[in-house]
């Protein structure tokens, strides 16, 4: 391979090495967009005004605290006409919103959690670059000028001196790559790639391939980790190749069916083909230039990825050193396979241009790797987490006040005890009154089949009874020997006069039924009891739990303790095919703090929250605003407007008053032409545009994608092959 081909290889593998430059160049359009917006409260609304417009913001003349009895509040904003300052998102949280701390401080211990699990499985690609750079090797020398082009702030030193130039310790490493700009870990990754290359003629990874034996046994526990990452990337180059020789295919083709082309230098007919296929090129190139197991590379890559088993990946793994093993997963085969090809001068000449790029734009100075980074962020306090799981709950309704939180906890307890007795004599007499009415009803059945069946022998038992009363009443008159008949009927006559009730009672003809109620009617009365007992139970703790409930509602809306509003929300954002998190910021008022819309004087608060974060949407246009008062319709379909977290409606940003109020709502228009302009670019892909622009082009000139002659060549010698029986790998690789 020419110079410039490896030079051409080496740009478009590390091409990502400088994406986060933080370097910014747009076409200037002439829109003016929100750039930050402030609210301030005073008594009088005059006041309020004049805090913003003195301090240069624009008033938007509406006050969203309206009839809340306190103060008036205001918003202003100012315009910037440079969309990467814009705000793309205004969002509200109240109170008792769906926000958490500790699910925040929960997220950062998970990606600390996953960040150390990922530097476990970068350890040997670490210690691997490191010894190559101490034993002078040139791409690991190149990697560290690379890095260096960051710097990491709390220790003051360049990046490549801080991780290939020392041993550091873990907490470090996941500091940097928790807290650093995120393109930064992705730099870092292929950085290492590079470190961990031989470029050696003899050496490279790619020139051991001819002495590997595929039919060795390798052992599956040293290959499994890699071969797993080399799937995904074989599947890749697969479909690399198969579409660079569909395009290739075509464009042959072209050529041959069209005079034209006749003339064409090789030059002149690579501009046919399409720009993106340029790394397809490099990379079907370099598979077939070199042997392996009998063929080249790029037989080997043809294979269909549903038929081939992973301990075939073990030779060609085998080729590789344990750090671009582990490395793999992380920047994937292709990145590898453009490094290796590279040689000592090549990488120097890359590094060198990168050097070039920067003096196109002044002096070169290194950047933060927390550039752009709210470090605060990571720091314990005032950060909260919005989920869609705490959105669902949130809009579920508000029941905190049912919490005990607003009443005094003596008073509250007395209260619960009260009702809570109360509570549990009214069941215990609700039950026992059930079961005395049931009882009652089977002690009448009982009472009166005992009655019926004892009742003759209590006749007898009552005459018996008055035989002997009047007996001895005879007796004792005085009379001797036998009682005479007068005697006898006057002394049971007196007797029957004595029994009279009872008699009255058994001979009234419904004894057993009158016995059998009164025996019902004492269980009755007992239910009847419980009754009344339970109810007057059940009021007491009635009673007691609307005083309770009375307070509660009292303190909620007369002495509401406001809790803190988090200075920055952490917003989840699940699409389709990505998660990711945005960070918004709280709103400050005229004092510089974090500002409540309805001035603290609602029954909570409630916050104002902006990003410019451009995943969070299009950059906002400042004269698009609308305030509309009582109607949340969006004036068109090209409007958003101020919304809840998790909810695309319009949000009343007075929604929390205490007297009734018109609702405030607030849309705006955002600049969806900024999607297809240099805005949707980071700034080191400009960078990188610019920076190569003009050894890249050369580079890219020089470059012998194929031209028309070696095109017909390879045509015939497909031909050849075909009649020969020789393969189509072969005379790729000869071509």
């Amino acid at each position: 391979m020419t110079r410039s081909t490896k030079l051409i290889s080496l740009i478009l593998a590390v091409i990502m090495l400088v994406m986060a430059l933080p370097i910014t160049a747009f076409a200037a359009k002439g829109e003016t967009y929100i750039k930050e917006i402030r609210m301030s409260a005073a008594l009088k609304a005059a006041d309020a005004k004049k805090f913003l417009t003195d301090n240069g913001y624009t008033v938007i003349d509406v006050d969203v605290n309206q009839r809340s009895g306190g103060e008036c509040v205001y918003i202003g904003y100012k315009t910037t006409t440079n969309p990467d300052e814009a705000i793309t998102d205004i969002a509200l949280m109240q109170m008792d919103g769906g926000y958490s701390f500790s699910e925040y401080e929960a997220l950062l211990e998970q990606k600390q959690n996953e960040i150390g699990n990922m530097l476990d499985s970068l350890s040997g690609a670490l210690a691997e670059a490191r010894a190559n750079l101490a034993a002078g090797m040139k791409n690991a020398q190149g990697a560290r000028d690379i890095l260096n082009f960051f710097k990491e702030d709390d220790s003051g030193m360049l990046l490549g001196d801080f991780l290939l130039g020392q041993e550091n310790s873990r907490d470090d490493l996941i500091k940097i790559f928790l807290q650093s700009n995120g393109d930064v870990a992705t730099i870092i990754y292929n950085a290492l790639a590079f470190a961990c290359t031989d470029n050696g003629e003899e050496t490279s990874w790619l020139a051991k391939l001819k002495d590997v034996d595929i039919w060795a046994d390798y052992d599956p526990l040293l290959y499994s980790d890699a071969a797993s990452a080399f799937l995904t990337s074989f599947v890749d180059i697969h479909d690399m190749v198969a579409k660079y020789e569909a395009e290739y295919k075509t464009l042959a083709e072209e050529i041959e069916s069209n005079p034209d082309y006749a003339e064409y230098t090789d030059e002149q007919i690579q501009d046919l083909l399409p720009d993106s296929y340029a790394e397809y090129a490099v990379i079907y190139e370099t598979l077939s230039s070199y042997n392996y197991g009998g063929k080249t590379l790029l037989d080997f890559f043809k294979k269909d990825p549903y038929e081939i088993d992973t301990d075939e990946f073990f030779p060609i793994i085998s080729a590789l050193s344990a750090g671009q093993q582990q490395i793999i997963k992380f920047v994937g085969l292709p990145m590898l396979i453009s490094f290796a090809q590279a040689d000592e001068e090549t990488a120097q000449e890359f590094v060198d241009s990168i050097k070039g790029a920067y003096a196109m734009f002044g002096s070169y100075e290194s950047v933060s790797v927390y550039y752009g980074v709210d470090r605060s962020l990571f720091s314990e306090g005032g950060v909260a987490l919005t989920t869609a799981s705490l959105r669902k709950s949130a809009s579920t309704g508000d029941n905190s006040w049912f919490s005990g939180d607003n009443i005094d906890p003596v008073l509250s307890a007395s209260l619960h005890i009260v009702a809570g007795s109360c509570s549990a004599i009214a069941i215990g007499a609700a039950v026992g009154a059930k079961f005395a009415s049931k009882a009652a009803k089977a002690t009448y059945n009982t009472v009166l089949k005992s009655q019926m069946a004892q009742f003759p022998k209590k006749l007898i038992s009552l005459r018996n009874a008055l035989q002997n009363a009047a007996i001895k009443t005879a007796q004792s008159s005085g009379a001797s020997g036998a009682i005479g008949t007068e005697a006898y009927e006057a002394a049971y006559e007196l007797a029957v006069r004595q029994k009279l009730p009872e008699i009255t009672r058994l001979t009234s003809g419904n004894y057993c039924q009158t016995v059998a109620k009164q025996a019902s009617a004492n269980l009755t009365r007992l239910g009847i009891t419980l009754n009344v007992v339970a109810g007057v139970a059940m009021g007491i703790m009635l009673i007691a739990e609307g005083i309770n409930m009375g307070i509660r509602v009292y303190n909620y809306y007369n002495k509401r303790e406001y809790s803190e509003i988090p200075r920055a929300m952490v917003d989840e954002v699940l699409t389709s095919t990505d998660s990711y998190y945005v960070n918004y910021y709280a709103v400050k008022n005229q004092d510089g703090v974090s500002g409540d819309l309805n001035s603290w004087r609602a029954d909570r608060w409630n916050a104002l929250y902006t990003t410019t974060d451009k995943r969070a949407g299009d950059p906002i246009i400042a004269s698009s605003l609308v305030v509309k008062l009582k109607n949340n319709s969006f004036p068109s379909d090209d409007h958003g407007a101020v919304h809840y977290f998790g909810e695309a409606a319009a949000a009343d940003v007075n929604r929390y008053h205490l007297r009734t109020a018109p609702a405030t709502y607030v849309f705006y228009k955002r600049d969806h032409s900024l999607s297809m302009t240099a805005s949707a670019f980071s700034a080191g892909q400009l960078f990188m545009f610019t920076g190569f622009g003009l050894a890249g082009g050369a580079a890219i000139g020089g470059f012998g994608v194929v031209g028309a002659g070696k095109l017909k060549k390879k045509e015939e010698n497909d031909s050849t092959d075909e009649s020969s029986g020789a393969s189509t790998a072969n005379s790729s690789a000869e071509a």
